[in-house]
This record gives C-alpha cells, structure tokens and sequence, in this order.
C-alpha cells in the first residue's frame, strides 16, 4: 500500500471530500487494522477536510469487514439501494442539524434540480431503481403513509396539515403534495389519473368531467422514472378494467 509508512495509514487527495473516496478509505483502514499493520490512527486529508479514523482491534475491524463482505455478496444476487454522494450530503448536515434537514439534503443531492444532476439520474442507478420508493421497502412505504398536503387554494404559508387520501382528494383547484422518498407518490399519481379519467370526483368533491389521456399532463425527472410511471399507470387501468366486467372493485396496485 502506497499509503502505509512507518505503521501509518497516510492519503492526501487535492479534490474535495466525497462519500465515495471516505468509504473507499474506509475499507482501506479496516483492512490495514486487521492485518495489524498500522499501530496509530489513520488520516484522510482532502482540500476542504481532515479525517482522522481511530485505531482499531484486529476483531474489531474483521467484524467490520465481515458486515461489508455480507453486504456485498447481498448486492451480487440484487441491486442494493447504496447511494455514496446522498448519504454524504446527510452525513454532512447530520452534524449540524436534525434528521429532517439531512433528509432534504440527501433528497435534493438525489434528485435533479436548476442545473443540477442529481445522482438519481446516473445511469447505473436509474436502471436498477427506476423507483425509488420499491428500494427504499415495502417497510417504510407502508410506514410513512402520512404526507404534507396543501389545501386547494389556500396560501402556501398557512396551507393546512391534512392526511392524504388519493380516492378522495379533489381534482378542481390546485393542491400542493409534499412527499418525502417510499412514501407512495407513484400509487398516488397513478389513482388520480384512474379519477381523472373516470371523472369520479370523489364523496364531497364538485363534479368534475371524465378527462382523456391526451388531456392529462404528468411530468417526472429521467426517462427511466418515466417508463415506470408509464408502466404503472398501465398496470392500475388493466386492473381497474377487470373488476368493471365481472362488478368486482379493483384491487390497489402499489
């Protein structure tokens, strides 16, 4: 190892830091602890930081490297949802402030934005979590079912909190859906086109006129993301055709 003198784990890097090269380093280190080749804590100096990683007990570090290990082999049979620059972007803001910040961070580092790529558009990654949400489990899907809705033509400021409901949320006026990852926006888009184009409008909802495809407009970041809303809304209308035939109601389709 280039980097090992003297029983010292040593790396300078002139970029900024980055989750990918800390986790490399990681790795790096625990390697180093349980061969027993290093005898003091080892250091990571980038342009913008320092890390220094403390000295571990050879167990200590094989039990570290057995986890990864497991995990790797856990990512040859399945993609596994491990995204460095979004983590890292959590990490940061972790340190200074709560976990609904970081949260924001992270997604913001994800997703695209102004002249910005998020990492969730790197081919690798579209390809294999074309949604998002299945990566993120059934588990936290199911879990976070309540979302922040804007109530229909009040200000943003003092928009109300109110639980979603996709079968009964009025399709007149303009609302507001803030949703964070695994939360259900796919199943959610997905029975509003059904509405839409059914012109059900719901138990207190004003009547509102069956639509046509061409009249609904959906936009989503990254041809990928597309095919599989594409995909899913397909999916919702077959299954929404069937039930109509033998007087059964349609079963949801998550």
């Amino acid at each position: 190892m280039a980097n090992l003198r003297g029983g010292a784990l040593r790396q300078l890097n002139a970029s900024k830091a980055s989750g990918a090269a800390r986790l490399q380093f990681w790795i790096t280190h625990l390697c180093c602890c349980a061969a027993q080749l290093v005898c003091a804590p080892s250091e990571l100096q980038h342009e913008d930081e320092r890390v220094e990683l403390p000295l571990l007990a050879p167990e200590a570090a094989t039990a570290h490297l057995a986890d990864l290990l497991a995990l790797h082999a856990e990512g040859l049979r399945r993609p596994l949802p491990l995204f460095p620059k979004s983590a890292w972007a959590f990490v940061q803001l972790l340190q200074k402030h709560d976990t609904e910040h970081a949260l924001q961070q992270a997604r913001k580092s994800f997703e695209d934005g102004f002249q910005h790529e998020g990492e969730g558009s790197n081919a690798y990654i579209a390809r294999a979590f074309a949604d998002v949400e299945a990566a993120l489990g059934e588990i936290r899907r199911t879990g976070a079912a309540r979302v922040r809705a804007a109530a229909c033509g009040g200000s943003r400021g003092g928009r109300a909190m109110i639980r979603l409901d996709p079968c009964t949320l009025p399709l007149a006026g303009r609302c507001l859906i803030e949703a964070s990852a695994g939360t259900g926006k796919t199943y959610t888009i997905t029975s509003i086109v059904l509405r839409l184009l059914l012109g059900h409008a719901g138990p207190d909802g004003p009547a509102v006129p069956a639509r046509r495809v061409q009249e609904i407009l959906i936009v989503t970041f990254t041809k990928a993301a597309t095919e599989e809303l594409r995909g899913r809304i397909r999916k919702q209308l077959r299954a929404a055709r069937k039930p109509s035939e033998t007087g059964a109601p349609p079963p949801p389709t998550r």
